[in-house]
């Protein structure tokens, strides 16, 4: 019987030590930072998440999070995904990114800090830092976000269900009507109850309240739809500064480099002018 329990114990911890060795995958939110030559360890003032995928790993940073909007953008950290390293030196000089104490609950990230020298106090210069993530304690409006852009949810009941691309927005020149096309390409996914808009790498997440199929609610945006044809659509709103806005949109997936981070596969249609309008 000793012996029994001594395997078992044995398997355990063998076990125990391989399931940190796992690389990350998912969403996780930093919960401290730990440092070296016997700084203490700093809960962070900020919101900051990793997404971790088989491709480029982001880092999420929190714009807002108010009432009427949540608002985030991603930031490109490195070429490839995170593997796990073990707290060894890693890269030519050892001073390498290392991903430790990893599963699918929460991972450490230890980087060398030879970029930001303005910020002694959370991110002392010249010193290894080390980030830790958890599953613990993600924003709802956050993992909604994330799951919206998964696109694994089970698709809306409504026709808006899925993402659209911005063609363009109504305007008049010289009584000519004309469709102004935007300054950088903007997307919207719809789900059941809520919704991102997307500029750039800047992310916007939405209340959504669809009436029926010609009238929805944005945020507090009381919008008007016009179906030009199944995959297009105009949609008429007063904006945040009080101006009658109608915009075009079409279907179409996010970019590709988005939609690898995520894992998506919607196919990209062009964003041109319907020949219905």
């Amino acid at each position: 019987m000793k012996l029994t329990a001594i395997l078992f114990t044995l398997i355990l911890a063998s076990s125990s030590v391989f399931a940190q060795k796992e690389d990350p995958k998912g969403l996780y939110r930093l919960n401290k930072l730990t440092y070296e030559n016997n700084r203490p360890e700093h809960t962070p003032e900020f919101d900051q998440y990793k997404y971790c995928s088989d491709n480029t790993p982001v880092t999420i940073l929190i714009n807002s999070d108010t009432q009427k909007e949540f608002v985030f953008s991603l930031r490109h950290d490195e070429p490839r995904a995170y593997k796990y390293t073990g707290d060894v030196p890693t890269g030519r000089d050892g001073k390498g990114t290392r991903i430790y104490d990893s599963n699918s609950k929460h991972f450490a990230l230890k980087w060398f800090n030879s970029v930001r020298p303005n910020e002694p106090e959370i991110f002392p210069f010249g010193e290894f830092i080390t980030e830790n993530y958890d599953k613990n304690n993600i924003s709802p409006k956050m993992a909604r976000s994330i799951s919206l852009l998964e696109m694994k949810d089970k698709p809306a009941k409504h026709k808006l269900a899925g993402c659209w691309g911005l063609v363009g927005t109504k305007g008049t020149v010289a009584g000519v009507e004309i469709i102004q096309t935007p300054s950088m390409p903007m997307y919207k996914i719809y789900g059941e109850k809520d919704m991102l808009l997307t500029i750039g790498g800047t992310f916007f997440y939405w209340t959504l309240d669809v009436k029926s199929n010609t009238q929805i609610i944005e945020r507090d945006h009381n919008c008007k739809i016009e179906w030009l044809n199944d995959d297009a659509f105009s949609i008429s709103f007063t904006d945040d500064k009080g101006r009658q806005l109608t915009e075009v949109w079409t279907r179409t997936g996010l970019p590709k480099a988005t939609q690898s981070i995520f894992g998506t596969d919607v196919k990209i249609n062009p964003t041109r002018i319907p020949s219905t309008l």
